[in-house]
């Protein structure tokens, strides 16, 4: 008798199969997205530079401002591609990346060397890496290259040092109250109960007390009962 297949099999192995071809594609995606931002990292001249002079961490920075080091300051600067991220150690590389690359691009910006080809393969690494349409990475892209010189003005960063001026951010610490939420509240006064009663009660007999109290010292210091009474 010929062997017989199991009920189901044919199609647990296609699912298989197909899982395996998606796991595949998404690891070529990846590959992909790194491969275009190490490209795009190989081919600038930049690199982020960091001095080897000692720096000055007492150096002042001016009035609305605070000094930090060159790798905090990446790292404050690259928040809004993390949060763009799922979280994974990928991910978190590849943001790295797309960081370091709009950094030494803004830079040249502001040096005055911009590079319209440059732009359009960096919009196109955003797309790949963040999984934006172009509308979306052109504003990403045009966000993260305001965003450095509003972060770091280059008129006020200190030479030869490691450290960097940051604009301090405003925050506001008590959020303004919303009034809307008051709107379904009743406007008819909620009537006490007996824990309520025997509070004021209890305020009564204190008020009395005080009162008695307070005619007792005047009678001590000298007045009259007529004045006291």
């Amino acid at each position: 008798m010929g062997a017989h297949s199991r009920p189901g099999g044919n199609s647990v192995g296609k699912k298989k199969k197909k899982d395996i071809a998606k796991r595949r594609a998404k690891s070529r995606h990846k590959t992909q997205k790194k491969r275009k931002l190490r490209l795009l990292t190989s081919s600038s001249n930049q690199q982020v530079q960091v001095s080897s002079r000692p720096g000055l961490p007492h150096l002042g920075a001016p009035e609305g401002f605070r000094s930090i080091g060159m790798a905090q300051a990446m790292m404050e600067y690259a928040k809004p591609l993390m949060g763009l991220v799922e979280g994974g150690e990928e991910d978190f590389e590849g943001a790295t990346q797309a960081a370091m690359v709009l950094w030494n691009y803004a830079l040249s910006v502001e040096e005055g060397h911009e590079n319209r080809k440059i732009e359009k393969d960096i919009v196109k690494a955003i797309m790949a890496c963040f999984g934006l349409d172009e509308t979306s990475a052109l504003a990403l892209f045009a966000k993260m290259i305001e965003r450095r010189s509003h972060l770091f003005p280059p008129d006020i960063q200190p030479k030869g040092s490691p450290f960097m001026f940051i604009r301090k951010e405003v925050r506001h610490i008590i959020r303004p109250f919303d009034y809307d939420t008051l709107s379904g509240l009743c406007d008819k006064s909620i009537p006490a109960d007996d824990k309520d009663q025997a509070l004021v009660e209890r305020i009564n007999e204190l008020d009395h007390h005080d009162g008695y109290w307070g005619r007792s010292q005047h009678l001590n210091f000298g007045g009259k009962v007529g004045d006291a009474l």
